[in-house]
């Protein structure tokens, strides 16, 4: 399986003037052969989904020569290398070398080229380049430094958003690619599948509970006509006024949030601020559907089903910082949760009886006697 399978190849990032010098130049040395021609075979195979098995061939590596190749790639920069497992499908980003002056300030690769081929050809290749280093002496330095009082506004919410969206950068998401882009090739062709595009897409329709056929249909109405690009501004917008109907899930907590929100309120619209909180709790929070899914019906439970926004924020703030990121968290959470004390029962028995007449005479001859003591 490490061989075999297709791979879509594409290439990522700014290619700059020099990058056929330095690569030959510099990286060829520490790099080696095999990956330099492998290299050289993948940026000319730029847009094409291809075998595996046939990029071996043209390179005229074997399998084991082939892996370590690409894997020095990857050790360099060079190449980043995605793999979906249970469709066996590889997705090859071919970047450009740094140029040269970041090479030769580049601690390890500088090193290592020292190491390979000497100080001798490291400082021929450094004059060659041109990379001559300012002298400062008799110089003083003052450059601004950062000013940190930009995040005297910085708070712990705002530090929980950011550790969740870095989390979320990670997530993976119940999507199949296969069916999405079956018959796409020229409606959304491979420049456009950059795993940012691809994760946005994922992420939308985990959100918005809408299936990967219909989601091809949003993207195609996304893409500008003239200039050929994707617009993901408007396939959002697109996603958050589709009021298509969702079938429901065998476990309804799988359900995408706004899904599962409507199906709450019995098929009613869900509001466009209904929306856009419970895309931050997928979205800032880095909740799954699940962990939104418990916490939707949790907060309607307790605020008598008017879902209070800051009543959600509240509680979904709460569950970030203790971690919460399963079903089965959530629910335990909820819980541990204290319930409000039951009042004795000689509080809420509000029970009378009637007063005795004996009972009324005595009350009326008090008050008449402080009646006359006030005269």
């Amino acid at each position: 399986m490490e061989n075999s399978g297709e791979a879509i190849i594409q290439l990522s990032g700014t290619f700059h003037q020099d990058s056929t010098k330095v690569l030959t130049l510099l990286y060829y040395p520490i790099i080696g052969k095999d990956a330099f021609i492998l290299y050289q075979l993948l940026y000319s195979l730029e847009d094409l989904s291809i075998g595996v098995n046939q990029i071996i061939e043209l390179s005229n590596l074997n399998d084991g020569t082939y892996q370590k190749a690409r894997e020095t790639l990857e050790e360099f920069g060079l190449l980043k290398t995605f793999l979906n497992t249970s469709e066996n499908r590889w997705l090859y980003f071919v970047c450009p070398p740094l140029d040269s002056t970041s090479f030769f300030s580049h601690d390890s690769y500088a090193r290592i080229f020292i190491n390979e081929c000497g100080a001798r050809q490291y400082d021929y290749l450094k004059a060659y380049f041109h990379v001559d280093e300012m002298k400062t002496d008799g110089y003083l330095d003052v450059s601004k430094p950062l000013d940190t009082s930009r995040l005297d506004l910085w708070n712990d919410k705002k530090e929980e958003v950011f550790q969740n969206n870095k989390a979320n950068e990670q997530r993976v998401y119940d999507f199949d690619f296969n069916v999405f882009l079956q018959g796409m090739d020229r409606i959304f062709p491979i420049r456009l599948r950059t795993p940012e595009n691809l994760s946005f897409i994922a992420q939308l329709s985990s959100i918005y509970g809408i299936d990967e056929r219909d989601m091809k249909c949003l993207v195609q109405r996304s893409i500008h006509p003239s200039t050929k690009e994707f617009d993901k501004d408007l396939l959002k917008e697109l996603v958050f006024v589709s009021r298509k109907n969702v079938k429901a899930s065998k476990d309804p907590y799988k359900m995408g949030p706004v899904a599962f929100f409507k199906s709450k309120q019995n098929g009613a619209p869900v509001s466009n601020s209904d929306k856009h909180l419970l895309e931050s709790l997928c979205v800032d929070y880095g909740f799954t559907n699940e962990v939104v899914n418990v916490l939707i019906e949790y907060c309607l439970d307790k605020t008598n089903q008017s879902f209070n926004h800051s009543y959600v924020e509240k509680v979904a703030s709460s569950w970030a910082r203790l971690k919460i990121d399963t079903k089965e968290k959530a629910l335990n959470q909820i819980n541990k949760v204290p319930t409000r004390k039951k009042a004795p029962e000689w509080y809420e028995n509000t029970e009378q009886t009637k007063p005795s007449q004996q009972s009324l005479q005595e009350a009326l001859k008090l008050q008449e006697k402080l009646k006359g003591s006030e005269g």
